[in-house]
């Protein structure tokens, strides 16, 4: 175990392949607050309300509105504790496998998870708002600093 951690500051989503290099190469954590920080207190209350609720995690339907730093780490974090059935939405809306226009690494990892079928919903209901089965929705905006660097 190691008494060391790397935390890091102002990184926007475009740079995240710094992150990625600091895993292969450093044999510490790698923690950014702003999106590791943020995914953990977010996935903390989902929990609480899970357990309100009655529901695990593979059971729930999650949309994210904000495709930055913050949200990937979140969505990584959300899907390493079970869930299943997530869509990620950018500017540009629905993030899946196959869509060449404002993608990113992070953004293609998330790509990989995303549930056919909330797409299909989502993109079905998308004149009338969210879906009626939709459990959580994670709404995350940019910082003017962000805007343009998507």
């Amino acid at each position: 175990m190691t008494d060391i951690i790397f935390e890091y500051k102002e990184l926007l989503a475009s740079k995240l392949e710094i992150e990625q290099k600091l895993k292969e190469i450093c044999d510490i954590p790698i923690f950014h607050d702003d999106q590791h920080g943020t995914a953990v207190v977010c996935v903390a209350a989902c929990i609480n309300a899970l357990k309100l609720v009655g529901k695990k995690w593979e059971d729930v339907s999650i949309v994210f509105s904000g495709a930055g730093a913050a949200g990937e780490a979140i969505a990584k974090l959300m899907i390493a504790m079970g869930a299943r059935d997530v869509v990620m939405c950018d500017s540009r809306g629905i993030i899946y496998k196959g869509r060449k226009e404002g993608m990113n690494s992070a953004k293609e990892e998330i790509a990989e998870e995303v549930s056919a079928e909330m797409k299909q919903i989502l993109e079905a209901e998308k004149v009338s708002g969210l879906p009626s089965n939709l459990d959580h929705l994670i709404s995350l905006g940019q910082s003017e600093k962000q805007k343009g660097e998507e």
